[in-house]
């Protein structure tokens, strides 16, 4: 591992792993009336056998990550090194926490079944667990807060110092929240590394035109063919519903800019028309 961005994609792996733990633990623990409700299309017990199989899933995935940290710590940084170690003490902590959960899973699977689970038992396995929780919570923090200056370590591809009505970029940014690594995501976890539209220049738009490249498959990135050129975005649609659109060509709607359309219209139904018939051509 020689790179910040392979060590935060690494912790995010992770993450991943605590939100499916989290998801099987409120599955088993949380109050719901679809658990108690014998009616039928409300009623769903808690599937233990289930539940274990993904716990049985993530203690295979976290032995992988564990693995995988003692393969690359060699190749990193102090910094990385460092962060490594909290991070596999953490997927240890984790490791127990899973294995004390499934246990306690398919104790009361065999409850659930008929087999004896007293209360005094299931105190003691919750406890136990608890406990365990506990100190993974800790390095948790611990980890969180190394994490922070690891992913600061990396590179942006923002202007800090750009201005803005609230101050400068960088100003606003530390006002925000966290990356969740979801809906909002670290740079090296991005879902593209360029933006989704693009200027480009050209014999076609001389003074220039946006791209929308996040809607281009990349086989298309560099395409040739034979143009199928139409004057409006009722013209195009009514060709290309025709059968006049084929494999290989480009079509060139004209005069629906920010002054034709009117208004600029997106171009959503001839592009609907050509994905539905599956015809591969460029717009």
């Amino acid at each position: 591992m020689t790179t910040n961005e392979e060590t935060v994609r690494l912790a995010q792996r992770v993450n991943g792993m605590v939100k499916a733990y989290m998801a099987v633990q409120d599955d088993l623990f949380r109050p719901s009336l679809r658990k108690i409700l014998r009616i039928p299309g409300i009623y769903q017990p808690v599937d233990y056998e289930k539940n274990g199989e993904i716990l049985e899933g993530l203690l295979g995935e976290l032995a992988g990550v564990k693995s995988a940290i003692r393969h690359d710590v060699p190749d990193s940084s102090p910094e990385e090194t460092r962060f490594l170690g909290t991070l596999r003490g953490y997927v240890s902590l984790m490791g127990s926490a899973v294995e004390k959960l499934r246990f306690i899973c398919g104790r009361l699977g065999d409850r659930s079944r008929g087999a004896a689970y007293g209360k005094e038992d299931y105190r003691s396995d919750m406890t136990e667990l608890r406990v365990i929780q506990k100190k993974h919570l800790e390095a948790g923090m611990k980890l969180n807060g190394m994490m922070k200056e690891l992913a600061a370590g990396a590179r942006t591809v923002l202007d800090l110092n750009a201005p803005t009505v609230y101050g400068t970029l960088g100003d606003y940014v530390k006002t925000c929240p966290e990356p969740d690594g979801d809906v909002i995501r670290r740079v090296p976890c991005a879902f593209s590394q360029t933006g989704g539209l693009a200027v480009l220049f050209g014999n076609l738009a001389p003074k220039g035109a946006v791209v929308k490249t996040a809607g281009v498959d990349p086989s298309m990135m560099e395409y040739e063919g034979s143009a199928r050129v139409y004057e409006s975005q009722e013209e195009a649609l009514s060709g290309i519903l025709a059968g006049e659109v084929k494999d290989g060509d480009v079509v060139v709607i004209r005069y629906e800019g920010p002054r034709g359309g009117p208004g600029m219209q997106e171009m959503l139904s001839p592009t609907a028309a050509i994905v539905g018939a599956g015809i591969r051509a460029a717009l």
